[in-house]
């Protein structure tokens, strides 16, 4: 009986606690009681409020747990001088428990706050310069969610919120990200026609702008963070994507066939500078129609990079590749060579090295320019290509009925079984090797063949098979990456 007396006056007094504590009104307008060391939740900064109200309460519980202890430590107390015999034990293990439960309290704070602070002050990490977006009402604001599926029916709407405000910390303008707003004439993040048609507008916003939502039927936002944004209009206009940061072998169906221009924002660390290859087929690990490389950041028409003009894109070949810092540092270079397995082809195959200091921040070139070395290799075709590597423009009559050289550079490189310089590719590092073929198609117009190699290729003549009839490879491009 004694023991549920004691625990009702616990009960009691942690109630007691409880009102003296808080008066309950809304969301963060509570009058909190001071605690020593933490400071209270009101008047937050925008964006660390749920990280100062989790520490507040859970040093509020350390102080609760600690009184109750002491609580019962004396209850104990009193009953070890009860003149009740009987009632020694149960006074000696209630002192016993009180001391060893606030010990054990003691170990748990110091514990967390010597292996990690943050266990015990948890702060939300906001992005740089960033206090919030907000709804606006002339002076009032209310915060806003990333995206509403419907403006007319939401709460915001209806009290005659009606604008977006994003606002950055004092001297937060500078960093804070570029805000995306994308304004949907439908409910439910609908167009209401197609996606080029106009029904879908997309503003950039910085620190302290506002934007009017009333007429739009939906929104959602974004930061622009580094990658890759596509663009349904030319010149980075009309309906675009958010960032996109690694390969995709197939693009969002919105996207499909209809990208006109493509925007590279990179970062301002060294590791966040991206590069896009678009291809016409839905894997970029084959040999496929092609853009060349996009690397400069701001914004690109894709037919600035494509012999058609007009391309169609189905999938994205996107990376990371390495700044003005340390593109030294992405590997030993590539070797091209004239044999399949070159590097394990028992002293029969020529060689060209492209050095790391040769491939630079990114290097491309005609394919004859990397002629083979053929310096020290045992075979028929290395006298031949050492001694005549230009014979094929050359009557062989008049050179001693020798024959031309067939493989005097990766330009000769040729598809199939019977192929005589079927080549092979090592990699010394982290480089991404593009191989360029222009042809002309059925209809007379010109278009762009690649495919990308990231590793060893021990024999290109059965890798590249998709080589519109077998025309020569006319250039290759190197890109040091992350």
């Amino acid at each position: 009986m004694a023991t549920k007396k004691y625990k009702q006056l616990i009960l009691a007094l942690m109630f007691v606690l409880m009102l003296f504590t808080a008066q309950s009104t809304f969301a963060f307008e509570v009058n909190y009681v001071p605690i020593p060391g933490v400071g209270t939740p009101e008047n937050c900064i925008p964006g660390e409020c749920l990280g100062q109200l989790v520490s507040y309460w859970f040093t509020f519980g350390i102080y609760i747990a600690g009184a109750l202890a002491a609580i019962s430590f004396a209850i104990g107390a009193i009953g070890l001088i009860s003149p009740n015999p009987s009632s020694h034990n149960d006074a000696k293990d209630r002192m016993k428990g009180s001391v060893l439960g606030l010990v054990l309290i003691l170990s748990a704070w110091v514990i967390l706050r010597t292996i990690n602070p943050s266990f015990i002050t948890p702060a939300l990490t906001p992005l740089p310069g960033v206090a919030g977006i907000f709804y606006a009402k002339g002076e009032e604001l209310a915060p806003a969610p990333l995206a509403e599926e419907n403006v007319a029916s939401s709460l915001a709407h209806k009290e005659g919120y009606n604008q977006i405000l994003y606002k950055c910390t004092e001297g937060g303008e500078k960093i804070a990200p570029t805000l995306l707003i994308w304004k949907f004439p439908e409910p439910n993040l609908e167009s209401g026609n197609n996606l080029t048609g106009g029904g879908i507008r997309v503003v950039r916003k910085k620190c302290g702008e506002l934007e009017a939502i009333e007429s739009a039927g939906s929104f959602k936002m974004a930061f622009e963070t580094p990658g890759i944004y596509y663009f349904l209009g030319e010149y980075c206009t009309g309906y675009m994507s958010g960032a996109n940061t690694t390969t995709q072998d197939r693009i969002d169906e919105s996207f499909i066939g209809k990208i006109k221009s493509a925007k590279i924002v990179n970062g301002t660390k060294n590791e966040d500078y991206y590069g896009v290859i678009f291809h016409n087929t839905p894997d970029t690990s084959k040999g496929s129609d092609c853009t060349g490389p996009i690397l400069a950041d701001g914004c690109k028409n894709l037919s600035e990079y494509s012999l058609s003009g007009d391309f169609a894109t189905f999938s994205a070949e996107i990376f990371k590749r390495r700044g003005d810092e340390d593109y030294l540092t992405a590997g030993d270079g590539v070797w091209f060579y004239s044999d399949v397995n070159g590097w394990d082809s028992g002293n029969k195959s020529g060689v060209f090295h492209a050095t790391s200091e040769k491939i630079g921040r990114a290097f491309s070139a005609k394919t004859e320019t990397f002629a083979f070395d053929y310096t020290g290799v045992n075979s028929e075709q290395a006298i031949t290509c050492s001694y005549f590597p230009a014979c094929k423009d050359i009557d062989p009559e008049n050179y001693g009925g020798l024959d031309c050289c067939n493989c005097a550079s990766p330009k000769d490189w040729s598809i199939g079984e019977d192929s005589k310089c079927g080549g092979s590719i090592r990699v010394g590092g982290n480089y991404l090797v593009t191989l360029y073929t222009e042809y002309t198609d059925e209809k007379g117009k010109k278009n762009s063949f690649c495919q990308s190699f990231k590793k060893d290729t021990a024999n290109l003549s059965t890798e590249n098979t998709a080589r519109p009839g077998g025309v020569e490879i006319n250039t290759i491009v190197i890109i040091p990456l992350k």
